[in-house]
């Protein structure tokens, strides 16, 4: 639960762009969020307990609620409001993205803060930057079906590079950073030849 809360902070830029909404929309998700799936999901949250845990008026709270359901972002069940299916399936491509960048940055042993600032804290122009995408990645289908938000935690599937995608990244490279790629794999080989011994 508090990894898809987390998330949704982290990709508030994204979110905002992507959904044309506000900063305040975003909170306003993750509170729904919480009472949907956290410790008190047995409880139904009200219009003003929403209000007060997101830190907005009213006002506010009501004339997001609306937006939010017209951009079909949340849905309303009987008195209850609910984070859409559509909407966290969109966010797990986005994780998907995320891991993807990790993966990277895990790789080449490179931080990504500064990259990060640089992309505008946006995790598809940061994933566009790494790997030379012109274009975003492929968008989820709307048939696609997430069966529940417990698939969204489960879903840390790494973008698979193919072998083009490889040999482009090994060029950037420089010859040191490339001996040290090489001996750290031949060291891993020879350390599992041991272990097999």
């Amino acid at each position: 639960m508090k990894e898809i809360k987390g998330f949704i902070k982290l990709a508030t830029r994204d979110i905002c762009d992507h959904y044309e909404i506000s900063k305040g929309a975003v909170v306003l998700i993750q509170q729904i969020y919480f009472y949907q799936c956290g410790a008190l999901r047995k409880c139904i949250a009200s219009k003003d307990t929403l209000a007060k845990s997101a830190k907005l008026s009213r006002r506010q709270t009501y004339d997001l609620l609306k937006i939010l359901q017209r951009k079909g972002l949340i849905v309303r069940k009987r008195r209850e409001i609910l984070v859409s299916t559509s909407f966290l399936r969109w966010l797990t491509w986005l994780k998907g993205l995320h891991s993807a960048c990790q993966y990277w940055s895990d790789h080449f042993r490179v931080k990504l803060q500064w990259l990060w600032k640089k992309c505008g804290q946006s995790i598809i122009r940061l994933h566009k930057k790494l790997f030379n995408c012109t274009s975003a990645p492929q968008k989820p289908h709307p048939n696609n079906r997430l069966k529940s938000s417990s698939d969204f935690n489960k879903n840390n599937s790494v973008r698979k590079l193919s072998f083009l995608d490889i040999k482009k990244l090994i060029l950037q490279l420089s010859a040191e950073q490339i001996k040290e790629l090489y001996l750290e794999k031949l060291f891993e080989k020879n350390k599992t030849t041991d272990e097999h011994r």
